[in-house]
């Protein structure tokens, strides 16, 4: 259905994707094609779970920018144990100055630790968890 609807787009004409939510309510979203999926689409729980960590953690500015985060890569290091993905582009090598890492406590067993550039959320490690969702 959604090939036949998108069958004559071009890459970047705007769609609207609609859906009802678990309360009924109906809800859309306006996207292009290429653009990566949203961490709040692509895992409602996990970026549910990193907002209240984030606020737990005193780092509302971080927890803000959670709504927003697009999941670009995921991590290709081929572990059992690693779900971590970039929300922004990979860097060619380390990060460098204004870089800091953000551990969170999260409500489930593993751990999820943030790569923080100047204030944006870049790298999300996600390891020793259950499947995301």
């Amino acid at each position: 259905m959604w090939r036949r609807a998108t069958k004559n787009m071009k890459a970047s004409t705007p769609y609207r994707r609609s859906w009802l939510d678990f309360t009924g309510r109906l809800m859309s979203l306006t996207m292009t094609q290429d653009e990566p999926p949203l961490l709040s689409d692509k895992w409602p729980h996990l970026a549910a779970e990193l907002m209240t960590a984030l606020r737990e953690e005193e780092e509302s500015d971080l927890a803000r920018q959670v709504g927003t985060l697009h999941v670009l890569e995921q991590c290709d290091c081929d572990d059992d144990f690693c779900q971590s993905f970039y929300t922004a582009p990979k860097p060619n090598g380390a990060y460098g100055p204004g870089h800091r890492n953000v551990g969170l406590s999260p409500s489930r067993p593993g751990y999820l630790i943030l790569d923080v550039v100047n204030g944006t959320i870049m790298y999300i490690e996600v390891l020793y968890r259950p499947p995301l969702t």
